[in-house]
């Protein structure tokens, strides 16, 4: 087969993973994308590399005869997309070129949105992948939520249009059902473990998980008799961060030596301001901010690090469609407690390395905190953690994404 990708800043997301994958199994796999080398936008550049076709444009620049158009859009639109009438362009211009691709994947919903006007002027069949909520009507709500109306049209008339859509959990497909999407078009297809997330194949998992628990430990001054709860994410409302400061009283009640690390980027969230400084208030007025410590960014690289340092990984999100910090925490042996609308939750409890709570509450998350630290139940996190890699490597979903699309029938879709 050929496949076409579609997908704004490439090589800074994880699906090179999928198209390496593709191509290894002996598909003709072709790319647009932009990227900052590239001189201008006004052709496709093209090279090929491991056997992956590339048309490529440049990052930042506008087609000179459009970027008024551009301009407009971003003004009149309030979403803050830059060149929607240069990249259409250009991916009609890809498309045309490569219309003999048996299907074309795009992936997140502006792109996507594109893809479907070019649909209009030349027949393809596309797959939507689809990996956020946003602007869908659906039961949960947040501060910082976006909710326009029409743009839950424009992802309607999508999904539509759409042969397939590829969501990434079941999370996603039950809200995006929802949302009045097709549930016959819909196949949940996890999202792959990236490379970066592995430890070095010769790293024993256990001495890992040591030497950094001591690193971390010395680093912010922790005492080595307490035990580090951890979360990991940009910190926003939708995390449900408030959650795990409010459960953290209850928890020191009866294991005073606890230490809550908030990992992250802090936000600023319309009509509330610095979500930090949200959750340093609410720590403050609770007279528990002595037990929680504020990291602020933590790079790629460190991450394993910080959540093989720790015993707990918590995840209370109100929605979150997958959740790698989930899949990285079982990757180095660290449990994780997650909230029933965690994507990646399904895939992580199967190699037995996390538990689902399915009420909200404080009590109830610090319940299940304090019952995880006493049992002495133990697991081998080594052998779980292959099993987990195997479930989600990138060969193997690929090979899901192709069995979904073989088996689908065209006529049902048009």
């Amino acid at each position: 087969m050929k496949i076409g990708f579609i997908i704004t800043n490439y090589e800074k997301t994880i699906f090179p993973d999928i198209a390496n994958s593709l191509s290894s199994l002996g598909h003709r796999v072709v790319i647009f994308t932009d990227h900052k080398n590239i001189p201008n936008v006004k052709k496709l550049i093209y090279f090929k590399k491991n056997e992956i076709e590339f048309f490529l444009i440049n990052n930042k620049k506008h087609h000179p005869v459009l970027a008024l158009f551009d301009k407009l859009f971003k003004i009149f639109s309030k979403t803050g997309e830059r060149r929607f009438f240069t990249l259409l362009y250009s991916i009609y211009k890809f498309i045309k070129k490569n219309k003999d691709c048996d299907f074309f994947i795009a992936e997140w919903d502006w792109t996507a949105f594109m893809v479907s006007i070019v649909n209009l002027f030349i027949r393809f069949k596309l797959i939507v992948g689809v990996h956020e909520l946003n602007n869908l009507k659906i039961s949960v709500d947040y501060p910082g939520r976006e909710n326009k109306y029409w743009l839950y049209k424009i992802k309607q008339w999508v999904y539509k249009r759409a042969y397939l859509i590829r969501v990434n959990s079941y999370v996603t497909e039950k809200f995006l059902k929802e949302s009045g999407c097709n549930p016959e078009k819909i196949r949940v297809i996890p999202l792959h473990i990236p490379n970066w997330m592995l430890t070095n194949k010769n790293e024993n998992l256990i001495e890992f998980r040591c030497r950094n628990r001591e690193e971390i430990f010395n680093k912010y001054k922790i005492e080595k008799n307490h035990k580090l709860l951890i979360t990991m994410c940009n910190l926003k409302p939708v995390k449900g961060l408030d959650l795990a400061i409010l459960a953290l009283p209850y928890i020191l009640k009866n294991n005073p030596n606890i230490t809550l690390m908030i990992c992250g980027d802090d936000r600023m969230i319309k009509r509330l301001g610095s979500y930090k400084n949200y959750l340093e208030n609410l720590a403050q007025k609770m007279n528990i901010k002595q037990h929680i410590i504020f990291t602020g960014f933590i790079s790629i690289e460190e991450v394993k690090k910080y959540l093989a340092a720790a015993d707990i990984h918590l995840a209370p999100s109100i929605i979150d469609t997958f959740n790698y910090a989930v899949v990285e925490a079982a990757l180095v042996g660290t449990f994780s407690l997650v909230s029933s609308n965690v994507g990646s939750a399904y895939w992580v409890k199967e190699a037995k390395l996390c538990e689902i709570i399915s009420e909200s509450t404080p009590k109830v998350w610090a319940n299940a905190v304090l019952k995880h630290l006493s049992e002495n139940k133990q697991i081998d996190i080594i052998e779980c953690s292959k099993y987990l890699y195997n479930k989600l490597q990138p060969n193997k979903i690929a090979e899901d994404i192709l069995i979904a699309i073989r088996g689908n029938n065209l006529n049902v879709f048009r």
